[in-house]
């Protein structure tokens, strides 16, 4: 991208490109990519190092994936994947910002090597945990490669990747974001063939309520473990 950027604005300041509307668009469609791919491998970095802050709340992952599923739909669309959505009420306790980049990354994955299918968007709660999996109609991963998707550049495909424009980071930084969190993500074969991305998140428990004769009984407790007063004795 830094290559294309630089042979552009160079070509506009040497006269050999017109300065039209679409150039621009272009050029900030390349600035743009740079912009992810800093902010990926910034991510990707801090969880190596142990520094991914993450600003935890309660959060319903049902709310979040409806939210993402309609910011990504255009997109989607137009590389005629088609979105449907079957989510539960989840409550999770998650960094916002961080899951909503994880799920872009998960959904971006599927319009670049999954066009021409239908992707099914689920949230669930299994166990423990709270379940996000996205699944596709797609040409699919073999079994093999399922746990080399998540490395640093990996790609199934060299021709097809750079042909589509991914970084190779998207599913690393997903993987990076979920055990930050102290869960987890796998990729399986989906029900039609295609690939099913799943991400496992803890549940959210709250502490129990303390009762007012709880506090009575702990502070009986407290008072009788004080050694008895004793009184002066008169001379």
């Amino acid at each position: 991208p830094l290559t294309i950027l630089r042979g552009r604005l160079q070509g506009l300041a040497d006269g050999v490109f017109p300065p039209t509307k679409e150039l621009y668009g272009n050029l900030i469609t390349h600035v743009d990519g740079l912009t992810h791919l800093v902010e990926d491998l910034r991510t990707l970095g801090l969880a190596s190092a142990g520094h991914l802050d993450l600003k935890l709340e309660v959060v319903d992952l049902a709310s979040e994936v409806e939210a993402i599923a309609n910011t990504m739909e255009p997109e989607l669309a137009a590389a005629n994947v088609k979105l449907e959505r079957s989510l539960q009420a989840v409550q999770c306790e998650i960094d916002r910002s961080r899951v909503r980049q994880a799920l872009l990354a998960i959904l971006d994955n599927a319009r670049r090597y999954a066009p021409h299918s239908t992707v099914c968007m689920r949230t669930f709660v299994s166990g423990t945990v709270g379940i996000i999996n996205c699944s596709d109609s797609g040409p699919g991963v073999p079994p093999e490669s399922h746990d080399k998707m998540f490395e640093r550049f990996w790609r199934a495909d060299e021709s097809r990747s750079r042909r589509n424009g991914g970084s190779g980071l998207g599913l690393a930084v997903v993987r990076a974001i979920v055990r930050a969190h102290g869960g987890d993500v796998v990729a399986r074969s989906s029900p039609s063939g295609g690939l099913l991305i799943e991400v496992s998140l803890p549940l959210f428990t709250p502490l129990p309520l303390k009762r007012p004769e709880d506090r009575f009984s702990a502070e009986a407790t407290s008072a009788g473990s004080q050694p008895p007063m004793r009184l002066a004795q008169a001379g």
